[in-house]
């Protein structure tokens, strides 16, 4: 059986993910900081169950929503990842609205840091264009059990262009982004170092015919990386699947600008 492994490269400064906190007063108010979190984090559960919670990952929120499709343009079996300011390259969307009439149906854009969340940018930030525009591209089913209409996007396209490189969120939806309909993560990429990979049975004797290892290497060149360890973050994807995404990865070897991640367990991955 083939699978696609991908290799997600983030260059991240330490404050860019909220890392940097601020600590004057926080011997007297632990207990006051442990209720809220408490609290907060009570919320969120309560919150994330409303089938109006915003996800920062692939969902359905309206049960009139069917075959969700998105992935790299003209190849409909890959991921949806494209390169930053490539001609002719970026994404095609696509899904079908059982109740088979024509809604006004919006789409907008949440630009997200290495663990998909919100990375604080603004929309003049990150595309140029508009920030909201509607699916003009739609159709009517014609001789079916069950009617439905068609909707279909493409990114970019003469509305919206994207400036900068990193995970994105597509946000669907009708007069009120914050009532969304369908979320899908993508990612925009930019050819900044080179990447060897190696993909082989795993270390580990009794599980060769079962598990894959994948190894590969990094060369950052020009980009100038001080500290592997805080600067880099690396992700590996098995066929564009998040559920089993191995993540926090560090190199085992660096040596002169060469950072090797040929770990024996970190990075096996089920066969089939």
């Amino acid at each position: 059986m083939h699978f696609v492994f991908k290799v997600a490269l983030f260059i991240t400064g330490v404050c860019l993910f909220g890392s940097c906190t601020e600590k004057i007063g926080a011997v007297s108010r632990v207990t006051d900081g442990k209720e809220a979190d408490g609290a907060n984090h009570r919320k969120e559960q309560e919150d994330y169950y409303d089938e109006k919670h915003l996800r920062y990952e692939d969902h359905i929120y309206q049960s009139n929503i069917y075959t969700v499709k998105m992935h790299k343009k003209g190849f409909g079996l890959n991921p949806p990842v494209f390169m930053l300011n490539q001609a002719n390259d970026g994404i095609e969307m696509s899904f079908d609205d059982l109740d088979n009439d024509l809604k006004d149906y919006q789409y907008s854009f949440i630009h997200c840091n290495a663990d998909w969340q919100p990375s604080g940018l603004v929309a003049n930030e990150f595309l140029e264009g508009f920030f909201t525009n509607p699916i003009s591209d739609y159709g009517y089913s014609i001789g079916v059990r069950i009617p439905y209409t068609h909707y279909a996007l493409t990114l970019p396209n003469s509305n919206v262009r994207f400036t900068k490189s990193g995970n994105y969120l597509l946000l669907i939806h009708l007069d009120d982004p914050e009532e969304p309909v369908i979320t899908r993560r993508f990612m925009i990429y930019e050819k900044s170092l080179r990447i060897d990979t190696q993909v082989k049975p795993s270390s580990v004797v009794n599980e060769r015919t079962q598990r894959q290892e994948v190894g590969f290497t990094l060369y950052p060149g020009v980009l100038g990386v001080k500290d592997p360890m805080a600067e880099l973050q690396v992700m590996l994807l098995q066929n564009n699947r998040w559920d089993n995404m191995v993540s926090d990865l560090q190199p085992v070897f660096i040596r002169e600008n060469v950072l090797v991640y040929d770990h024996n367990e970190a990075n096996v991955f089920d066969g089939g």
